[in-house]
């Protein structure tokens, strides 16, 4: 009996692997195909001699030729392409299927301009898309950007460089900092090569000035040894059989008050709760609308304080900081073009390549925002489809910005560019970003393997079976079993 249920468990597994791994190529897919549609649809529209349009790349599963247009499907599953010939004559084609450059009509600059810009219109267009998803999902879990409240541990370089507990980030590097990713953003590519960084707070309305040192840890990860910040008092879990589940508390819920008491932090809901006993009044927020719970905390042995079993939600990443999807874009687009101008300051491009990351680290973020949630992942995707249509507008040469910068050179001087210029020029840079791409690609190695060493990839699936009771988390169990319990009483759970 055991026996056929453990293959049970197995085979559940491998199907939800199989599903997962489905999902992650159609989701890491989508903004490329997108992006190529985009093109082909303007392409169609303006009259322009299409050669190939194919889902995913190398060598065709299946293929059929209509009108002209050759429509394919290819083995590798990730994104496709459309040959444009009158735009880009060497480009996808002649890579894919090893076809003979041929003559074809001149097309106008407006037609090359248009065709050129409908790819990053496309991913904006889906970006936009996936920003409603995420605002109108009733579970949606937001930051709504800050302000950053500082938590600084006496003591520490911080402490003794002026910064205090509820200091409010107003800069870094003299660069806006609204939310935590900003301020983590700002001490990567802003410290000086003594790994200083200007931090600008606002206390009792007074504007102060620190400067503090960022570190890499072991992991490589930067971080300014004694500075954290307050957390939003966000429902990440409810433990099994404690008062928090049975009073209706729920993950992603949004603590407003208990017992009569504003909550404005995950550090004050903790300390107004161990020091309540009785039934009280909590007031929560969920799905938009405020919720009335009765709870009783009960008294932990270990914690020497109340609880109600309820654990901290962990950090929200940067793409579901904002829930109006006016936000979400621009916080997508501005977090590209930071990076951007990064690459283009002395002092800040070198933390850019070390920091950037490519399609390996892309994927197994992709996969670990599905594994906290499809929301997560949509998100991810939005972030991702605003990145792709950004960097696509460089004028660049191999990039649309490229050819929209070539037709606008041919509108203003009524020439067409030299076609050997033109040739190197797009050469030299596709060689320039491949050898980007492979150094990022070692970069992304090296990073998943500390984040691996960190515990950050871990499989939702094997933590589902692990499941803690309420004698577990107050301390009535075996202290064996309840070791990790015991370094943070008063920080993670209650």
């Amino acid at each position: 009996m055991g026996a056929g249920n453990s293959g049970r468990n197995v085979m559940l597994n491998v199907i939800n692997n199989a599903f997962d791994v489905i999902v992650l190529i159609l989701f890491f897919g989508l903004p490329i195909f997108v992006h190529e549609f985009g093109h082909f649809l303007a392409a169609l529209k303006c009259g322009l001699v299409i050669k190939t349009f194919s889902i995913g790349f190398g060598p065709a599963i299946w293929k059929k030729k209509i009108n002209g247009i050759v429509y394919k499907i290819g083995w590798i599953p990730f994104g496709g392409y459309v040959a444009l010939p009158q735009i880009d004559p060497a480009g996808m084609s002649s890579i894919q299927d090893g076809a003979k450059e041929e003559k074809y009509p001149s097309v106008s600059c407006w037609k090359r301009i248009i065709v050129s810009v409908s790819g990053p219109i496309g991913n904006i267009l889906l970006g936009l898309v996936l920003a409603w998803i995420v605002y109108l999902h009733p579970n949606s879990m937001t930051a709504q950007g800050g302000p950053v409240i500082l938590d600084v541990i006496p003591g520490s370089e911080a402490y003794e460089a002026g910064l205090r507990s509820g200091d409010r980030l107003i800069s870094v590097n003299g660069q806006k900092a609204d939310n935590w990713y900003d301020y983590n953003v700002e001490c990567i590519l802003g410290r000086s090569e003594t790994g200083e960084v200007v931090l600008k707070i606002e206390r009792n309305e007074e504007t102060i000035s620190a400067t503090v040192t960022a570190v890499e840890d072991e992991f490589k990860m930067v971080r300014v040894p004694g500075v954290g910040r307050f957390l939003e008092p966000y429902i990440g879990d409810v433990i099994e059989g404690g008062p928090a589940e049975r009073a209706g508390l729920k993950k992603n819920d949004r603590v407003v008050e208990f017992n009569g008491v504003p909550i404005e932090s995950w550090q004050q809901f903790v300390t107004v709760v161990s020091q309540s006993s009785g039934e009280n009044e909590m007031i929560v927020k969920r799905g938009g609308k405020k919720i009335s719970l009765k709870v009783t905390p009960e008294y932990s042995q270990k914690a020497e304080a109340y609880r109600i079993g309820a654990l901290q939600a962990g950090d929200i990443p940067p793409w579901m900081l904002y829930k109006t999807p006016a936000r979400q874009l621009k916080h997508d687009a501005l977090a590209i073009w930071r990076f951007i101008t990064a690459l283009v300051t002395p002092g800040e491009s070198q933390h850019v390549v070390k920091s950037a990351g490519g399609p390996m680290l892309i994927i197994l973020s992709l996969w670990t925002q599905m594994q906290v949630s499809m929301l997560n992942a949509v998100g991810f995707l939005r972030f991702l489809n605003i990145n792709l249509a950004i960097l696509n507008l460089l004028p660049i040469p191999v990039l649309d910005g490229g050819h929209v910068l070539f037709a606008m050179w041919e509108a203003v001087t009524r020439k067409k560019p030299n076609a050997r210029l033109v040739n190197i020029m797009v050469n030299a840079c596709a060689v320039i970003l491949l050898a980007l791409m492979v150094l990022i690609t070692f970069s992304d190695g090296r990073k998943i393997f500390n984040l691996h060493k960190l515990g950050f990839f871990g499989n939702k699936k094997d933590n589902e079976e692990k499941v803690i009771t309420w004698d577990d988390f107050k301390g009535e169990a075996d202290d064996e079993s309840n070791e990790n319990q015991k370094t943070d009483p008063a920080d993670k759970g209650r």
